[in-house]
């Protein structure tokens, strides 16, 4: 066991204050002190301001007589030990300034030798060795022959604590030894005392304001409240124990056990919640500036106000957007400019939930999220972005369904893409009131099919149901159909309300599934969408249900069929087929119904085998 050097038993200390023609009064700044300092460990005096560290450690050196209780150094009560047997036994550096005179650095640091020479007061090759090693463990062997007087305050801090191991001593106590040194040298010294202590058996006690740093490196805490009250133990005792936080915590600072580190309290009652996604350190590096903004950082299973993310490049996401960020140092300017809204992150699992849910309806209605696999995945965008992607994936399209007219198989592609967006958007929506943000969606060619995979259970939540579906409008149509709807036409060119009429049937197809024979309300949702201005002249209203009124081109393969939304009336012979499908209005200004598309296997929801199959 380690030994004690230095034990405090019932002690206060303060001071008797004198006054002109008054008697003397006594303030007693902290009481009731019980603790102990042991060989081989660094204890670590903390406390805020006022609280009597100084006070403390001036009564420990002998500096001032305790006004109660019982203060012993090896057993021997420090009050009754001779003077030079203090001096041999307890080295101090407090944060008096001292005047150095006419010594270089190496002089001032060996007057730490004073206790131990004679009467002659010679110092022998030992000590000087002895100084040597104590300029060298403080990084201070540079300025060994320089003036003490015109070394700056953090290089004559190293001095003086050199100073102090130069004397030896059993019993080692600091004030605020790091008060002015900079962030590597504070880390440096006090690696330094704590291996001091180790290596050359002593006690050693300091002070300092540095907490976070002394809660890392210290063996034992004496913690002093704004009472005075002492308590004692390991920097984890204390820290688990909430006495750490009974003591420094603010309205604006509080701290945090697990990380061990002071985070900025929010000063809203309902703070910004934040997830970020990124690599150590830069995750706690964004998360101290997300405190620093008002924000606090929660995990994926709970719900958010906005993600940060490190994935491809610096991003917000927030209010069903994704905002790039320029740098770090962009961050915040971003953040300030974040408009408060209702829509929020879903929980993680709550969106991996409704991915499951969706699955099993049908593989139309399918995204895998989690490990992704060896697979080569996408970001969908590519598709937009990329015309070698997106004529890769016609050619397999066409390829399936045995065409070689690029527009059908684009088409195609086309309609059951759009299929697979509006069924996670608006089936996410309707079956659990999460958006999955599609955005994030990747992508695979699988012989002319398109497998998606959500790589993050990202998804979105809104109290008012309405204001979601606005979100999934925009972020369908505006952020992914109509940028594909340029890059089919940029390769070869169609019709752009063939293929937004495409768009349109996708949606109704999708919300008549997830209606089933039971309900309207993915219809009802539908309908609103459908009064987008890219979508107003690409359905009819006919009783129940909807017409196009543009053809998808799907007739034109050997194997086609017709859904019940089809614009044509009639099956035509293949060679005969024109090239546009759209029959003009009938007098009465509305178009022929279809005599024969229940033929072709339309299901119990509305949605035919053939636009199915082409999910």
């Amino acid at each position: 066991m380690t030994d004690i050097v230095l034990d405090l038993t019932d002690v206060a200390v303060g001071y008797h204050a004198r006054r002109a023609l008054r008697p003397t009064t006594t303030r007693i700044v902290a009481s009731n002190i019980d603790a102990v300092a042991r060989r081989g460990e660094l204890t670590v005096l903390l406390g805020p301001n006022g609280s009597g560290k100084s006070t403390l450690l001036r009564t420990l050196c002998g500096l001032q007589p305790a006004l109660r209780g019982s203060i012993t150094l090896s057993g021997n009560d420090l009050h009754a030990m001779p003077a030079a047997e203090l001096a041999r036994t307890i080295a101090v550096v407090l944060t008096d300034r001292v005047d150095p005179g006419m010594l270089s650095a190496r002089e001032l640091a060996g007057l730490g030798r004073t206790p131990h020479l004679g009467l002659g007061g010679r110092m022998s090759a030992r000590d000087h060795a002895v100084v040597a090693w104590a300029l060298d463990a403080v990084g201070a062997t540079h300025l060994a022959d320089r003036p003490a007087s015109e070394l700056s305050d953090g290089e004559r801090q190293r001095v003086l604590t050199a100073r102090a191991l130069a004397q030896e001593p059993t019993l080692l106590v600091l004030d605020e030894p790091t008060a002015f040194l900079d962030v590597p040298s504070r880390v440096a010294l006090v690696e330094l005392l704590r291996a001091a202590a180790r290596e050359h058996h002593l006690a050693v006690v300091m002070s300092t304001h540095d907490l976070e740093l002394a809660l890392r490196v210290a063996d034992h805490v004496w913690l002093v409240d704004r009472t005075g009250r002492l308590s004692t133990g390991t920097p984890e005792r204390l820290a688990l124990d909430g006495r750490i936080g009974d003591v420094f915590d603010s309205r604006s600072l509080r701290f945090d056990v697990g990380s061990g580190v002071f985070t900025l309290t929010p000063a809203h009652k309902s703070p910004i919640r934040a997830r970020v996604r990124a690599p150590q350190p830069a995750a706690s590096a964004i998360g101290r500036l997300l405190g620093r903004e008002g924000a606090v950082v929660v995990d994926d299973d709970q719900p958010a106000d906005l993600l940060v993310d490190t994935g491809e490049g610096l991003s917000v996401f927030h209010a069903g957007k994704v905002r790039p960020v320029e740098g770090l140092d962009a961050l915040p300017r971003v953040l300030r400019d974040l408009p408060r809204t209702d829509l929020r992150l879903a929980p993680g699992n709550a969106v991996t939930s409704t991915l499951e849910t969706l699955a099993s309806i049908s593989p139309c209605f399918t995204a895998t999220t989690g490990d992704r696999g060896p697979s080569r995945w996408r970001p969908v965008h590519d598709l937009y972005d990329y015309a070698d992607a997106l004529a890769g994936v016609v050619g397999h399209v066409g390829a399936r369904i045995g065409t070689t007219e690029y527009r059908v198989a684009a088409s195609t592609l086309y309609l059951g893409y759009a299929a697979r967006l509006w069924s996670l958007a608006l089936g996410g929506i309707v079956r659990t009131g999460i958006l999955p943000d599609v955005d994030r969606l990747l992508w695979r060619d699988v012989d002319g099919r398109i497998d998606l995979h959500l790589p993050d259970a990202v998804g979105w939540v809104d109290d008012d149901l309405d204001e979601l579906v606005e979100v999934a409008r925009e972020m369908v149509l505006g952020r992914h159909m109509e940028p594909m709807i340029a890059a089919i036409r940029a390769a070869e060119p169609m019709s752009a309300r063939l293929l937004r009429g495409n768009t349109a049937s996708a949606l109704i197809g999708a919300a008549r599934v997830l209606d089933g024979e039971a309900g309207t309300v993915a219809v009802k949702l539908a309908e609103t969408i459908l009064l987008d201005q890219r979508l107003v002249d690409t359905v009819d209203r006919e009783g129940p249900g909807f017409r196009r009124r543009s053809c998808c081109l799907f007739y034109r393969t050997p194997a086609s069929g017709y859904c019940e939304d089809c614009v044509l009336t009639r099956p035509n012979a293949l060679e005969k087929k024109e090239e546009s499908a759209c029959p003009p209005l009938n007098p009465k200004g509305s178009r022929p119904r279809l005599s024969s598309p229940k033929a072709e296997g339309a299901n119990s929801a509305g949605l035919s085998r053939r636009t199915r199959n082409r999910c």
